[in-house]
């Protein structure tokens, strides 16, 4: 009887077992199915705002276009754009479900088909995104300021020791941008030019503003570079705050350039571009954002109309932060500490109504490459170059994307 009940116990417990591999394999399974799922879902995201970015260009063209005064003449223009922002993409079936013109405003409605990659598993191998748009073309004012890391790194070329320096890319991709803003039907576009590395230069000129502390060193030999404020200060866009430090420092690169509407003051900043320095990223965000606030390194004037005036900051860099700050100085070398304050920044920046475009240049750091993402407005609005094709194609796009800013929804 013994034996009996010994036998019937570890029946029992086989039985026992085999349930617990079938209830492992069913959670495995739902498992697999929701990272399946989570995956395709971003990924259906990520496609949604493309082709929102996109049909919101197509409907700005049409709208500005008033020669596209036919149906058909409107879908063939939206059909180019299309095949020429999604060059060869694979997975990608974009079908104009409307498009249509009443007065001066255009009303564009798409959808796109994408390939699943995991869902296909559970017979869902495609999914549809759908977005509308209308444009009524006016003329926003537009203030853009370029924050481009010149650092000794972009003195060397994408790869090996030859050929085209990283700068060089940078300086033809900047100028393609400008190319833009300069065929715009706007008077009232600005651009500033923030070069940093692990200082920025806001100009010997500015030597006798009432902003800048000379404790540190002699006015006289004060060659424009500036650190930090004490106590977070050096997160604030605004002269509040108290006065900026002048520093003693030789680390210091090109000379910012404030808002200006010449193109020609914008195109020359950025032929004078010379690399130097480590990188401290937090220096150029913060010296782009006070240059859009217009008041330091001096008063711009801002428009009137603040409902119809936009700001941009488009941030570049080929490298993570190598420096942090260090009391006024940036000679700390806490890296985190650095890409904490990258981020507030970022956040901060955006919370201003900023529109904030990055860009990750031939850099193969993941840290600093998703601080860059999570740093621009949305995902659409951060580019991976690696390459200076790449970042010139990245420097088009958001000069295109510049007067998408003008749709009316």
């Amino acid at each position: 009887m013994r034996r009996t009940l010994n036998h019937t116990a570890a029946s029992f417990n086989q039985d026992t077992g085999g349930n617990v591999a079938i209830m492992f394999a069913m959670s495995f399974f739902i498992l697999v199915g929701l990272l399946a799922f989570a995956v395709d879902l971003a990924n259906g995201f990520s496609a949604k705002q493309r082709l929102q970015d996109t049909t919101d260009a197509v409907a700005l063209l049409a709208s500005k276009d008033k020669s596209l005064n036919t149906p058909q003449k409107l879908e063939s223009a939206a059909q180019a754009l299309y095949a020429a922002t999604y060059p060869g993409d694979t997975g990608v079936r974009i079908e104009i479900q409307d498009i249509v013109r009443d007065g001066d405003a255009v009303t564009v409605v798409t959808k796109n088909n994408i390939d699943t990659f995991f869902s296909g598993v559970f017979n869902k191998k495609n999914l549809d995104v759908s977005v509308s748009s209308t444009a009524v073309f006016g003329k926003k004012s537009l203030d853009v300021a370029l924050v481009l890391d010149t650092t000794g790194s972009m003195g060397r070329p994408v790869t090996g020791n030859s050929g085209q320096s990283k700068l060089e890319g940078l300086k033809i991709a900047a100028h393609s941008l400008i190319d833009t803003v300069e065929k715009m039907e706007n008077n009232d576009v600005r651009l500033s030019v923030v070069p940093f590395g692990q200082y920025t230069n806001v100009g010997e000129v500015h030597s006798k503003a009432g902003w800048l502390d000379f404790s540190e060193v002699p006015e006289d030999s004060w060659t424009g570079c500036v650190g930090s404020r004490l106590n977070g200060l050096d997160e604030i866009s605004t002269r509040r705050g108290g006065k900026v430090p002048a520093l003693p420092t030789t680390s210091c690169g090109s000379e910012l350039l404030p808002l200006t509407s010449d193109m020609m003051r914008a195109r020359s900043s950025i032929a004078g571009l010379e690399p130097k320095g480590w990188t401290y990223i937090p220096s150029g965000v913060t010296w782009g954002w006070r240059t859009l606030e217009g008041q330091l390194p001096v008063r711009v004037k801002t428009p009137n109309k603040k409902a119809k005036h936009k700001k941009v900051m488009v941030i570049m860099t080929d490298g993570q932060n190598t420096r942090s700050k260090s009391e006024l100085s940036h000679d700390g070398q806490n890296i985190s500490d650095a890409n904490s304050k990258t981020a507030r920044l970022c956040e901060r920046v955006k919370t201003d109504n900023i529109e904030v475009y990055t860009i990750a240049y031939a850099l193969d750091d993941l840290t600093t490459k998703n601080l860059m993402r999570n740093c621009a407005t949305s995902a659409s609005k951060f580019f991976d170059a690696s390459s200076a094709a790449e970042l010139k194609t990245a420097f088009e796009k958001i000069g295109r994307s510049l007067e998408v800013l003008r749709i009316s929804a």
